[in-house]
């Protein structure tokens, strides 16, 4: 009898948690859909204009995570991040005033813009590979 409830119990958390992790799951998906709907909100250029880099930047990451080779989703992802910091720094050089995050910012522009460069460089190297380009199920 003991053993029965137990293995209830065991199965009724193994249950849960994956009820849970479902849950979780839907919640990420609904707190994108409620940012970028607080994005739609935003009043002033300069919050409109960071919204729009985070929501291309965003777009462009996921795009990445269709290769399934590790070094490639690196590079495509880390590319598109790169490209989404400098578009904010270029937001904020536009609208900040304090000094030290315009400093920051051209920094920022300054070093992730050759880095990007050579993700890409490399990226346009294993194009000559059409096996394992994206979503290849062999591709490890």
């Amino acid at each position: 009898m003991k053993k029965s409830i137990l293995a209830l119990c065991m199965i009724g958390c193994c249950s849960l948690s994956g009820m849970a992790f479902a849950d979780a799951s839907s919640t990420v998906g609904e707190g994108m859909k409620e940012m970028k709907h607080a994005a739609s909100e935003y009043k002033s250029e300069m919050q409109k204009d960071l919204m729009s880099a985070m929501d291309t930047m965003h777009k462009k990451m996921d795009a990445s995570m269709h290769y399934v080779n590790p070094d490639k989703a690196f590079a495509a992802g880390m590319s598109a991040h790169h490209q989404g910091a400098i578009d904010m720094a270029k937001i904020e050089l536009k609208y900040g005033k304090d000094p030290e995050m315009r400093k920051l910012a051209q920094k920022i522009i300054d070093s992730q813009g050759p880095e990007i460069d050579q993700m890409k460089s490399w990226l346009d190297k294993q194009k000559s590979d059409d096996n394992d380009n994206k979503s290849d199920k062999s591709d490890k």
